[in-house]
């Protein structure tokens, strides 16, 4: 019976002594891997920091599971549009404990900041891990965009002119740079319109709703930006753009095209109707001033063909160019002249003419002739009387008149007859 006992006691001292290994063994097991640096986690599915790739409990089993209570802050997004102003890291004393957690906890405060960079601003992101003795972590972020040089606002013309129903389609910016359009609202930038940015050069206009049917007036606003994120922006001061719509000439052609005989002159101006303070351009125009300060245009060719005069009518802003097709033949006559009984009774040339102009008298050569020159205002500026002219032929030197246009009129008892000339 001793015996029994005996073997039975030693059984008994030999388990305690197991029990106490197993429990240092377990402890210290704990201890050591609370020193070394496990992924946080626990094998079993119930614990509160469970880890599923974890092969074996550490010692982030015994952890409270219970972060520290402090206050993040509430901007976590910072937007900054003035360069170089992203605020230092925040410290401990700026992170206001509560609940659980006191100033005077013994609390482990890591701080970290990355920074990247891209052509129009800087992220910033400041990380803020909080532990405990107890090792429960509490994190908080910070992210700051800040740009990299000022936004300078958009450098575009600023006066915009267009003609009456002129398309205007398009405004061009720098390549690289990106526009925001707006709508005017009372002086100030009102809805958006439309965003133009890199890698376009042009901007539409479609849908600026500007009326170019009639003479008026319209107002846009634009600006320059960065984007940081799809939704957040940093935008330049607005500058306002003027759209003027000018109203467009009224001038017309009374005919497109005409016909001429060789030696015969048409006045350019009687062929315009409404606006006829244009320019008449091509070859074989002869122009002059008259007092009145306007100018005078006239046509005529010694040569058959077809010629192209172009009138161009309008300001810097509006112009309308018309095109007036001459066709010029031969009738066998060299200039436009009256006749009696099919035979010239005045012809004067040439004309145009540098100022020495010769007037053939036909039939009336023998009779008594008055010949007078006069501008079209009617001032009389040269007169001629003879009884009888030598060879039918009266010189007449009209180099001391302007350039112009005048009437060469001869009359005697029985005829009278007008001619018009050209001095150029």
């Amino acid at each position: 019976m001793k015996k029994k006992l005996a073997i039975l006691f030693m059984l008994s001292y030999t388990f305690f002594n197991l029990q106490a290994y197993a429990a240092d063994v377990t402890q210290n097991s704990i201890i050591k891997n609370m020193n070394q640096a496990y992924e946080p986690g626990c094998t079993d599915p119930s614990a509160c920091n469970y880890n599923s790739s974890a092969t074996e409990d550490s010692g982030d089993c015994t952890y409270e599971c219970i972060s520290p209570e402090v206050v993040c802050p509430e901007d976590t997004e910072i937007y900054l549009c003035v360069p170089n102003t992203t605020p230092p890291a925040l410290e401990l004393v700026d992170f206001i404990p509560s609940g659980n957690t006191s100033i005077l906890d013994d609390l482990i405060f890591e701080p970290d900041q990355a920074d990247g960079v891209n052509p129009d601003f800087t992220l910033t992101i400041y990380s803020y891990v909080i532990e405990d003795s107890r090792g429960n972590q509490r994190a908080c972020i910070q992210r700051f965009y800040n740009t990299n040089n000022p936004i300078d606002p958009p450098e575009v013309t600023t006066e915009i002119d267009l003609c009456q129903d002129q398309l205007w389609s398009f405004i061009r910016k720098p390549f690289l740079e990106n526009y925001r359009f707006y709508s005017d609202n009372r002086g100030e930038p009102g809805e958006l319109l439309r965003i133009c940015q890199f890698p376009f050069s042009v901007c539409s206009t479609a849908n600026f709703s500007l009326d170019t049917s009639k003479p008026g007036s319209g107002k846009f606003w634009v600006t320059s930006f960065i984007r940081f994120t799809e939704e957040e922006i940093c935008e330049s001061e607005p500058v306002l753009i003027d759209v003027n719509v000018r109203a467009k000439p009224t001038a017309s052609l009374v005919e497109k095209e005409i016909t001429l005989q060789i030696g015969e002159y048409v006045n350019l101006r009687e062929m315009v109707t409404g606006d006829n303070s244009g320019v008449w351009k091509g070859d074989e125009i002869i122009s002059f001033s008259i007092p009145s300060g306007d100018t005078w245009y006239f046509f005529g060719s010694n040569n058959e063909g077809t010629r192209k005069l172009y009138y161009t009518v309008g300001n810097e802003f509006c112009r309308k160019t018309l095109i007036l097709v001459v066709r010029v033949v031969s009738s066998g006559i060299a200039q436009k002249n009256s006749k009696v009984g099919g035979l010239d009774i005045l012809k004067v040339y040439p004309n145009p003419s540098n100022g020495l102009v010769f007037v053939d008298a036909g039939l009336y050569s023998n009779e008594k002739l008055s010949i007078t020159v006069t501008d079209i205002y009617g001032k009389i500026s040269y007169q001629y009387e003879s009884n009888k002219v030598s060879n039918g032929i009266i010189n007449m030197d009209l180099n001391h008149l302007p350039k112009g246009v005048y009437l060469v009129e001869m009359h005697n008892e029985s005829t009278h007859h007008i001619e018009k000339i050209i001095l150029k």
